[in-house]
């Protein structure tokens, strides 16, 4: 098939043949698009207590339940933390647990998990919430992208993650309820393959009332979304720059949300399981796959090799509830 551009969001992508992905960004975002053939589809401690709306605070922490399994492997100092990490010694402080607090910064910054669960946040405007997006990574992810956060070294590292978890959406539940959680986790292998089916969404009504969030006025409006050719359906890159809150209703996401970062363009990109179900994204494309494993692990490949190609500087950070037995 011959190359074709499409224009989209101010952005031109090219759909380089059946299974490339078309990039349908924002400057400085994404919103890799897979293509099908025909009906084939594409290609704690911190918890950020936030009091006020609009007015984040960070820092606060979740505290590990120390009575139970999984143990805290307690981490020596900040020099110990930054050479582990990444950052440097001054970013760093440890907790009275053994946790390596990275203090917050102005600008998100890519450090090293080496091993640990990390419970941190991501500044990033929001839809009539405060502008923050809270992440709990598995130890699989091996690079996270944060304004700030704690790491915490177990003897059972899954075991550990779903602690952190599960303390960390129970302490913002209470405090700050309008914040949203996402388990990032990389123990589904990414697979860029065109194999998995994609049931089509058939209308951009559809969309708002499948993915879009009642009371979030942008996703719930019909206008702010369009149905592409392969049947996924596509919310637009929202104007007034604020992630929109999303629902995933057993579909698989790649989406951004703009953020302030040290270093690379203002954008961080998600691909995100079905069973994440909602997402903050200030737009993004939403597949129907007809397996939720295999869509979710060809589309993360596909926006992994799109992403290490056209913009290497945007990680691209898997969502995903993994397993937790160990």
């Amino acid at each position: 098939m011959a190359n074709h551009e499409i224009k989209r969001m101010g952005r031109v992508g090219t759909l380089i043949a059946a299974g490339a992905l078309i990039l349908e960004g924002c400057s400085g975002g994404t919103g890799a698009t897979a293509t099908p053939g025909t009906t084939k589809a594409p290609d704690g401690q911190p918890s950020s207590p936030i009091p006020t709306l609009g007015t984040p605070t960070f820092g606060t922490e979740a505290t590990p339940n120390l009575a139970i399994a999984p143990e805290v492997i307690k981490i020596a100092s900040p020099a110990e933390a930054a050479n582990k990490f990444g950052g440097i010694a001054s970013d760093w402080e440890i907790n009275e647990y053994g946790g390596a607090h990275f203090k917050d910064q102005a600008k998100a910054i890519t450090l090293n998990t080496n091993g640990a669960v990390v419970e941190g946040w991501i500044k990033s405007n929001m839809v009539g919430a405060r502008d923050a997006l809270t992440i709990v990574a598995d130890p699989t992810v091996t690079k996270v992208e944060i304004n700030g956060g704690t790491f915490w070294l177990f003897d059972k590292p899954r075991a550990g993650f779903e602690q952190v978890l599960q303390q960390v959406l129970a302490k913002e539940a209470v405090q700050q309820p309008d914040v949203t959680v996402v388990p990032l986790c990389a123990d589904l292998t990414p697979i860029n393959t065109t194999d998995v089916a994609v049931k089509k969404i058939p209308s951009a009504t559809e969309a708002a009332q499948l993915f879009g969030d009642p009371n979030d006025p942008y996703s719930s409006n019909p206008n702010n979304w369009e149905i592409n050719e392969y049947g996924g359906a596509h919310l637009k890159d929202n104007p007034n720059g604020e992630a929109a809150l999303v629902h995933l209703n057993g579909a698989t996401l790649e989406g951004w949300i703009k953020a302030q970062r040290q270093n690379g363009r203002p954008a961080i990109t998600f691909v995100v399981h079905a069973n994440v179900l909602t997402m903050r994204i200030d737009g993004g494309t939403f597949w129907n796959f007809t397996n939720q494993d295999g869509g979710f692990q060809q589309l993360l490949g596909q926006v992994q090799a799109k992403e290490a190609v056209e913009q290497p500087d945007v990680n691209v950070l898997p969502a995903h509830l993994c397993s937790v037995t160990q």
